[in-house]
């Protein structure tokens, strides 16, 4: 059973000094930095079932699956990975928005829009840098933080409209997006960490190449997340 994070919570109490108000989720840069989304039923999908098949990725330590669901002509992916580092540290970076650009790809400007608030919930726009010739996006997220009575953290996002951060020119507006990251500890101070999703990035981009940022980008986002925390053992990664 999940339980809200809010101030009356003991586990949340525990780590409060983590989750500060200028959190930004992490399933943000697992999902959006790479360019994949999951589906509202994603969040009860069997992990078990998907990792029973086999990897379209699986190198360095990282596996990626890719999977279609019915009614979604994107692909949609479940990506996992073993850190040798605690839930603590990992939060710690993936929700510091000022070191994001140094390990999540395309990750532009990241704007708090509604900070954290007693539920766990917090509202932001982030930019995101797409290579040429494609037109950069942005996004308006509400994120939502939860802890589960085995410890492990999830972590989920849903696009939304909020009159605080209208469209921009320039910029495609990403409107369908939802995604989410579980966070769960394991034994020796490992952390087993995964991710899935699809994404409706909108514009003319071709799905055959969108699809293939569903395999490439979890990919590289677990190897980049890794090297840094292994890169910067002793840095202070919570964003202040």
């Amino acid at each position: 059973m999940c339980h809200e994070i809010n101030g009356n919570n003991n586990q949340y109490h525990q780590h409060q000094t983590l989750f500060s108000k200028k959190l930004l989720s992490a399933v943000l840069f697992s999902t959006l930095a790479n360019l994949s989304l999951v589906t509202s039923s994603a969040y009860a999908l069997d992990n078990s079932a998907i990792s029973a098949q086999a990897p379209a990725i699986n190198r360095d330590g990282v596996k990626v699956w890719t999977y279609k669901e019915q009614g979604n002509p994107a692909v949609s992916y479940q990506a996992s990975v073993t850190l040798n580092t605690s839930l603590n540290n990992t939060i710690a970076l993936i929700t510091n928005h000022k070191t994001a650009a140094e390990w999540a790809p395309y990750v532009g400007k990241i704007e708090v829009i509604s900070p954290l608030n007693a539920e766990g919930v917090m509202i932001y726009r982030m930019e995101l840098d797409l290579p040429f010739p494609m037109t950069d996006r942005d996004v308006v997220i509400k994120s939502q933080l939860r802890q589960r009575s085995s410890g492990e953290v999830w972590l989920e996002n849903t696009a939304i409209n909020d009159a605080r951060a209208p469209e921009r020119s320039g910029l495609v507006r990403v409107k369908h997006y939802q995604g989410s990251w579980q966070l769960r500890p394991l034994k020796n101070n490992q952390l087993e960490v995964t991710t899935n999703g699809y994404a409706d990035l909108g514009g003319a981009i071709p799905l055959s190449f969108s699809n293939l940022f569903v395999k490439q980008q979890p990919y590289q986002m677990l190897v980049n997340l890794r090297r840094y925390l292994q890169e910067n053992p002793n840095k202070q990664l919570a964003s202040n």
